[in-house]
């Protein structure tokens, strides 16, 4: 019977193991594009809809625009990089963690001052992936320096620096 009870407790730890921790072997990242980006057309859009619900949310409807570091600070401007989780098993489950750093920023709504934002998302080892920012609101419109961190476990993997500037 103890033998049955530490089984099941060893069965019961895989399961509720983070995913992070199931086995990826995480080589590094591979930046493949960065610049400013826009939505795809509606076939693009559908396509990638799709292919969103079958891959994990790894490929959104996002197209290249212009390649390149320099982001003019205008509304509704997304811009990012598209990376690839080096690694094996290729389509394992990872949690990435994503640190935007940027000039001061305060939101008058909520009169919150900050200068680097994070979000952790899932990911698949070996699939492209985009992230990036938009600019949404005149108050996130803030010229200087902003860089795209990735990290895995706590460790950078890649960086991406972009200089915002009034157009």
């Amino acid at each position: 019977m103890n033998r049955l009870m530490t089984t099941l407790l060893i069965v019961l730890a895989f399961c509720t193991a983070p995913f992070s921790a199931l086995g990826a072997q995480i080589d590094g990242v591979d930046i493949v594009n960065y610049g400013i980006y826009g939505a795809g057309d509606k076939d693009e859009v559908r396509s990638a809809e799709k292919n969103t619900e079958e891959q994990g949310n790894q490929e959104k409807a996002w197209k290249l625009l212009k390649k390149g570091d320099r982001i003019p600070a205008k509304m509704a401007t997304s811009f990012g990089i598209e990376y690839i989780i080096k690694g094996t098993p290729e389509g394992e489950p990872v949690k990435i963690t994503l640190r935007y750093l940027h000039p001061m920023i305060s939101n008058p709504e909520t009169g919150k001052k900050y200068t680097s934002q994070e979000v952790s998302i899932a990911a698949l080892v070996g699939k492209k992936i985009h992230e990036g920012y938009t600019f949404d609101h005149e108050w996130e419109l803030v010229t200087g320096a902003w860089v795209i961190q990735v990290f895995y476990d706590g460790r950078k993997l890649a960086e991406q620096y972009f200089t915002v500037y009034k157009p």
